[in-house]
């Protein structure tokens, strides 16, 4: 008789190695589309709305009271594609916590610019600092 927890952890396991390799994937994407000239100048032209998108997420999923944000890794990356539209669709992001998927779920409904093409990849990189005095 199989243990079904066996079948159960391989199962996860995969599942795991699966979702980080489609946020590799779309990463190398992002990165391709952004170094191309037309990639380059999309990306300077949603990073200030974005930005402030991210950084208004920022302060709801990671309140000053805790020191989370702080601790390693200090940062996350953001991978995301935008429909012809400007809807983001396909967001995922590393490290996955609580609070990076709270940031994820709430610029989800956030629009940037008609991209270069339909289903463009893009990302954001966050490296917080510490506010002084911590």
């Amino acid at each position: 008789m199989k243990c079904p927890w066996v079948s159960l952890g391989a199962l996860l396991v995969a599942q795991i190695a699966y979702g980080a390799d489609r946020f590799d994937s779309a990463l190398a994407r992002a990165r391709e589309n952004e170094s191309s000239p037309a990639g380059e100048a999309y990306a300077r032209s949603i990073s200030g709305p974005f930005g402030n998108e991210v950084w208004k997420a920022m302060k709801r999923c990671f309140p000053m009271t805790r020191r989370v944000p702080w601790t390693p890794p200090y940062g996350f990356t953001l991978v995301f594609a935008v429909r012809d539209n400007g809807s983001l669709s396909n967001l995922s992001v590393r490290p996955l916590t609580s609070e990076t998927e709270c940031i994820r779920d709430s610029i989800r409904s956030f629009q940037v610019a008609k991209p270069p093409a339909d289903n463009w990849w893009s990302f954001i990189a966050i490296s917080p600092a510490p506010p002084a005095g911590w």
